[in-house]
């Protein structure tokens, strides 16, 4: 039983951690696209 809760314990960190990976890099994502839509709009303005 103990070995079955310390399993059930590693696992949810496991799933929080690899949510929050994924949220950091979406988050990056979003960042990274607007970064590039500011840089494209700029680069076409200033041509």
């Amino acid at each position: 039983m103990a070995l079955f809760k310390w399993f059930s314990v590693r696992f949810n960190l496991h799933v929080l951690l690899n949510c929050g990976c994924i949220i950091v890099a979406l988050q990056h994502c979003v960042v990274l696209q607007c970064l590039l839509h500011q840089f494209v709009f700029f680069s076409s303005g200033s041509w």
